[in-house]
């Protein structure tokens, strides 16, 4: 019989409950359920889902997320090219792509007020943009801006902001004269005008599972479940109709 010195028969013990305790850890935060990454402005047609964990962001930064290798499951974002960008790396699930909405945008203002083009917005000292590196809203904005010859005018005027939630806060505390959001995202405000959508690529909401996606069949159920109930893309401010010039790939 070989006798072990007590002090290894403890030391064995400990490494041994280091190790249960270690897995039950990894167990205990592992994700019962899938992660969703949603553009901020199509967040309220999600919130309510319950069989979901969702990461709310600009889509830029969720995009860059999934590059680094985020354990996320499917992304909706606010445009088409966040969703490009991924497919050419290889980081979508093939055949998943799905547009889920379209969107306007409108000038805002904190006070009702009606302006007649977006050149008026060079009556304004402060105007909000959402970064047009981040966000597709600063994207949509800037595009209308440049064809409509306002951009370079009032430059020196604009605030960036991270997402499309920001830029509506900083309106309604007074912290902006006006803006440019989502029809969608118009509360709490006034909306001065709305932007001719000629102006700007169409505004949809693209859904995407990601490749090798631990739920990728939850995922794609709940963006197939999102297609087929209008109802909870217009409760949220959002149009079903999907611009005919838009490919979904």
């Amino acid at each position: 019989m070989t006798v072990r010195p007590r002090g290894s028969i403890f030391g064995a013990l400990c490494v041994s409950l280091m190790t249960i305790f270690v897995l039950a850890s990894c167990n205990r935060n592992r994700p019962s359920k899938p992660t969703i990454a949603v553009a901020s402005s199509f967040a309220p047609a999600i919130a309510s889902i319950d069989t979901v964990e969702t990461i709310v962001s600009a889509s830029g930064q969720l995009t860059a997320q999934i590059k680094a290798g985020a354990p996320i499951d499917a992304i909706i974002a606010a445009g088409s090219d966040e969703i490009d960008q991924l497919d050419q790396l290889g980081l979508i699930e093939p055949g998943s792509r799905v547009v889920l909405a379209s969107n306007r945008l409108v000038v805002i203002t904190p006070a009702p007020r009606t302006i007649a083009s977006l050149a008026d917005l060079k009556q304004f000292r402060r105007v909000v943009l959402a970064d047009p590196q981040s966000a597709p809203l600063g994207r949509y904005s800037k595009q209308a801006l440049e064809h409509g010859l306002v951009f370079d005018q009032i430059r020196d005027r604009i605030i960036f902001a991270t997402n499309a939630r920001q830029v509506v806060e900083l309106v309604t505390r007074g912290e902006a004269d006006a803006a440019i959001v989502y029809r969608s995202d118009a509360k709490g405000v006034s909306v001065a005008m709305e932007i001719d959508p000629n102006l700007h690529e169409p505004i949809v909401y693209v859904g995407a599972v990601v490749r090798n996606a631990r739920f990728a069949k939850e995922a794609l159920a709940l963006l197939s479940q999102l297609r087929q109930n209008p109802e909870r893309i217009t409760s949220a401010g959002l149009m079903v109709e999907r611009p005919a010039t838009q490919s979904t790939h």
